[in-house]
């Protein structure tokens, strides 16, 4: 080496020469290695100048050596791992792991499994770490299997197993192991590991739904660092855990998450910006909870996420946000120069809306976006909050994605693999209300169910819906004067819920998917009675038919292509309240539940619908004698109050609150009723049951969401306030409430048929959701979904092919199925209309090319089949009819992407007085 007396060997010199010396001098070679380290270390003190040259010479020499890792920590200086790192492939195997660890490299698979333990240990958590990050959860779990006793005795290599373990979908696994891991965190009084292993059991606890054990393990992790004066960042990530769990119970106007709301909006103030930028996923989380209260976090997410618009996270912001909205922020960032202003000058891919907001939204980068937006929410602009709530409404619908659990039970449906195969699972079908035919017990005369409209003309106009009120014995327990024959095999229709879709095409979906006939079970009962009751029923009939099926003679044969050897399990395909009954059944049943597969609900109130609080009303000037009629039988009917809405909808005086037993008795309803619905959605346990419930949920359709209490009488109201997360209402800068268009099916709002699983958004409404192709091919997906060897688990636009009209919207794996737009198809029509008689129906949403038809519904092919002409009405179409003569007609509208379809009843001029 020029002035330093020193020859340097070729790296390729040094590489042929070094093993021979040490096969053929391996004694003399070592005896040299000792000599010079002894040297090297009295060198830093005689030439400071070049001690970390010196200590790098030492410490080359002790890994040739192939010393402990104790010994060469104890010599590592800063600024020797550079000038180490071209020796690497030189040293024993050991030697070069410990380098390559204290480099921040990841060592070869074979290589690291030649290292001592520590070594090991150290390589490991680096290893796992990004293989993590990565998502390559399986290669983690691969890793860490090499040395499970190292892994039992370190609680940091113990928590990176947990999340792979919950990450790989072994979630019974991972959460096994946490107890366990937590008390070695706590004796060995590593703090930071416990509260982050108390943090990872509880998110996977909430991805599984059971949000009291996800609560309970925050409260653990709560308690150990507020003992050990753990630093705001990690205070916090428990902290706003703590919050989304309140929110996703609807309990975030509690006391308890009030004040634990200040607390975090206090730490968070202390925190200061630059923290905060240093973890922007916890910012996102926080933006969450705290973001109506402090928008500073929402702009600050915006800015260091960016604003996506092409995934699930932008459908659900845009369909958060008017047209009005988002061109304001068009308009201000354009007064602001952050946006061209002319079409010459304007960048290719920067786009401007026009007539059409949504052309700006998907016109820029995320990151451009994300600043833009941040500054507007920034900004004195008129509608920045409702900007800020409807970032607020997206980051929420991020957060709220499971982290684990994502395969499994969960997977989404896909085509199977070979060909047509059948499932081998066993199906029950569970009708919704008004869904099966009811007859009289003794006379076999039918109560509910007709064959004809005249049938049902007689029910609502000459008293004939009598039979349907519940006797006193009825009432008293003795259910014995009507039973349930049937699903409806025809059309039928009711005043105030209109025309109910018959099940023949949902059973024709289903049986050509199961191994034999006797796979499907159609759940027959007295849709009147309370949900509690027919839970009973359908815990013992489930069980009965699964028990029967698991001996079948088609068993066998089905189960050959499987991918594991299991029984079979129970697949729930639950309609409108239906859905309610099997949640009941499933969660008083451990039994059933344990041997359910999913339960598929389709337009399933969940938490209640705002129409049954207008069905209870009596309007002023109501002249409509079925309308009375249908009112006053509703109010009997305890399977009725089952659809009472349990989360906040009703308007008062400016106050947004939940339905009470007083609004029920000035509504002339029967408190005794209402309370014993109340108590059974109070006491099911919906949340444990989320990871097996896929939710079809219909939008685009005008939908009661809220109803207006505050002059005596009941005003439904298609649009519902916006709520911040701690549930107060969001209001402008004149102290307006802002208000927004959820949309739903006509009968049940978009939130309450939601899950956050759900999967499936169908611009449909309420009672075609049985009979429509998209739903029926979803069905018909979920069924074959994950029971053959080598199906991959596909999205939902993919399994049903949704290209033409049909109208699904899907998201990609990672999450959910988003929040579509509210622009689909409807229809608005009668309820009943004349035979002979022109009837005008409005068309709202569809293309000036679409094209409409009317079809009289029959068993065997329709004996009235007409296209009919549109014509354009300003920004909507109509059409007019003349329906022949009296029936059940399916109205179907379709355009290039979209369809949509109603059932009408026409009757006889003298039925419909």
């Amino acid at each position: 080496m020029p002035g330093q007396e020193a020859v340097v060997h070729r790296a390729d010199v040094r590489r042929v020469m070094l093993p021979m010396l040490r096969g053929d001098a391996g004694k003399v070679v070592r005896s040299i290695q000792r000599k010079a380290v002894s040297y090297y270390v009295t060198q830093g003190e005689t030439d400071p100048a070049n001690a970390a040259e010196h200590r790098a010479e030492e410490l080359y020499h002790r890994l040739c050596l192939a010393q402990s890792p104790k010994t060469l920590d104890s010599r590592w200086l800063p600024g020797t791992g550079p000038l180490l790192e071209s020796a690497l492939d030189e040293l024993p195997a050991r030697s070069q792991v410990y380098l390559s660890e204290r480099l921040g490299l990841t060592v070869a698979p074979d290589l690291l499994r030649q290292a001592d333990d520590e070594t090991w240990r150290r390589q490991a958590l680096r290893t796992c770490i990004e293989r993590l990050a990565d998502g390559r959860a399986d290669a983690a779990l691969d890793l860490l299997d090499q040395r499970l006793d190292q892994v039992s005795e370190d609680a940091r290599l113990s928590a990176l197993r947990i999340r792979a373990l919950a990450a790989a979908d072994r979630t019974d696994e991972a959460l096994a192991m946490v107890e366990p891991v937590l008390e070695l965190a706590s004796s060995a009084s590593d703090t930071e590991t416990f509260v982050e292993i108390a943090v990872c059991g509880a998110r996977i606890e909430e991805d599984l739904g059971r949000f009291r054990a996800a609560l309970a393990l925050l409260g653990q992790a709560c308690n150990a660092g507020e003992s050990s004066a753990l630093g705001d960042v990690r205070m916090l990530t428990v902290a706003v855990a703590e919050l989304r769990l309140h929110r996703r119970q609807d309990s975030a106007d509690m006391p308890e998450a009030a004040q634990l709301r200040a607390e975090v909006v206090e730490r968070v103030a202390r925190l200061g910006s630059r923290e905060r930028a240093r973890h922007p996923a916890l910012v996102r989380e926080l933006a969450a909870e705290v973001g109506d209260q402090m928008p500073e976090l929402v702009s600050e997410a915006a800015r260091l996420l960016g604003v996506d618009v092409d995934g699930s996270a932008g459908q659900v912001l845009r369909a958060s946000l008017s047209d009005v909205e988002v061109r304001d922020l068009e308009e201000t960032a354009r007064m602001g120069r952050r946006m061209p202003h002319t079409s010459e000058d304007r960048p290719r891919d920067a786009g401007t809306f026009g007539e059409d907001p949504d052309n700006w939204l998907v016109g820029h980068n995320s990151v451009a976006r994300g600043e833009t937006v941040s500054e507007y929410v920034e900004s004195e602009a008129e509608h920045r909050l409702s900007w800020n709530h409807a970032l607020v409404n997206t980051y929420q619908y991020e957060v709220d994605q499971a982290q684990f659990a994502r395969t499994g039970s969960i997977r989404r449906p896909g085509p199977p693999p070979l060909g047509n195969l059948p499932t081998a699972d066993a199906v029950v079908v569970v009708p919704g209300f008004m869904g099966s035919v009811l007859v009289d017990a003794h006379t076999g005369e039918v109560v509910w169910g007709h064959e004809s409209p005249t049938g049902f003309a007689h029910a609502w106009m000459r008293g004939g819906g009598d039979a349907l009120r519940l006797t006193e014995d009825e009432l008293q327990g003795d259910h014995r004067r009507v039973r349930a024959v049937s699903l409806l095999r025809t059309p039928a229709w009711a005043p105030l819920l209109g025309a109910i879709e018959p099940y023949r095409r949902l059973l024709q979906a289903i049986r050509h998917h199961v191994a034999h006939p006797d796979a499907v079970l159609e759940f027959l009962y007295d849709w009147r009675l309370p949900a509690e009751h027919n839970a009973r029923l359908l815990a013992q009939a489930a069980a009965r038919h699964l028990q029967r099926w698991r001996t079948h003679p088609a068993v066998p044969h089905a189960r050959r292509d499987m991918a594991d050897d299991r029984e079979p399990r129970l697949v729930f395909i639950a309609h409108s309240s239906g859905g309610l009954v099997t949640c009941t059944a499933v969660d008083r049943d451990s039994w059933l539940a344990e041997n359910t597969r999913t339960i598929m609900c389709l337009g399933t109130p969940f938490r209640g619908t705002p129409k049954a609080v207008e069905m209870l009303s009596s309007p002023s000037g109501e002249v409509s004698l079925p309308h009375r009629r249908m009112r006053e039988l509703l109010r009997t009917l305890p399977g009725f109050y089952d659809l009472l809405p349990d989360y906040r909808c009703v308007e008062d005086h400016g106050r947004l609150r939940r339905l009470e037993l007083g609004d029920v008795d000035v509504l002339g309803g029967d408190t005794a009723l209402a309370a014993q619905a109340m108590h059974t959605r109070r006491t099911t346990d919906l949340a444990a049951l989320r990871p097996r419930i896929r939710a079809v949920v219909g939008i685009g359709q005008p939908t009661v969401q809220s109803v207006d209490v505050t002059y005596g009488d009941i005003r439904p109201l298609e649009t519902t306030p916006r709520l911040s997360s701690d549930g107060k209402q969001v209001r402008d800068s004149r102290g307006t409430v802002l208000r927004w268009d959820s949309g739903g099916d006509g009968l049940v709002p978009r939130g309450s048929a939601g899950s956050p699983r759900a999967d499936c958004f169908v611009q449909i409404r309420h009672g075609s959701l049985i009979v429509e192709n998209v739903v029926a091919r979803y069905v018909e997906a979920l069924l074959l979904e994950d029971d053959y060897l080598g199906q991959q688990p596909l999205s939902a636009e993919t399994a049903l092919g949704s290209k033409g009209p049909g109208s699904v919207r899907s998201l990609p794996a990672e999450g959910g199925i988003g929040l579509p737009s509210q622009d689909g198809i409807s229809l608005f029509l009668p309820e009943v209309v004349e035979a002979g008689q022109p009837c005008r129906i409005r068309v709202h949403g569809a293309l000036a090319q679409a094209r409409a038809r009317c079809t009289l519904v029959a068993d065997g092919p329709p004996d009235y089949a007409a296209n009919v002409p549109l014509h354009p009405d300003g920004k909507h179409l109509w059409m007019r009819i003349t329906f022949p003569e009296p029936g059940a007609y399916r109205v179907s509208v379709e355009d290039v992407s979209q369809s949509a379809s109603r059932l009408v009843f026409v009757v006889l001029p003298d039925a419909s007085d």
